[in-house]
């Protein structure tokens, strides 16, 4: 048990990229041989966050946020390739909808 609290962690645009950008190299490099990342994945993703962003996250800070942005993720391909009603502006890379759509449709989706 942590007797230490943990800090909620930042996760800027910056922050952000950064994380994905080092996932994808650890997953290349087979360091996910499972649904997510292993021991040495985990290692590599703190050093290398830290190294390019100054930050320290621990591996539980991490795991969240891959589960966090996994679930987005699915939440996105359902809107795009499932969702009647919605359109997609590739120029803004986001949906369009009528305020109605949007309406029937906000609860259903909240993350």
């Amino acid at each position: 048990m942590d007797l230490v609290p943990r800090s909620k962690a930042n996760w800027d645009t910056f922050s952000n990229r950064a994380f994905c950008e080092i996932c994808a190299e650890e997953c290349e490099a087979g360091n996910r041989p499972t649904g997510c990342l292993s021991t040495t994945g985990y290692k590599n993703l703190q050093l290398k966050f830290f190294q390019r962003t100054g930050k320290k996250h621990d591996q539980k800070q991490l795991k969240n946020h891959w589960e966090t942005l996994k679930k987005e993720y699915n939440l996105w391909i359902e809107l795009k390739e499932k969702s009647t009603g919605l359109g997609w502006d590739p120029i803004k890379g986001t949906f369009t909808a009528d305020d109605a759509w949007w309406a029937d449709h906000i609860v259903v989706y909240t993350i």
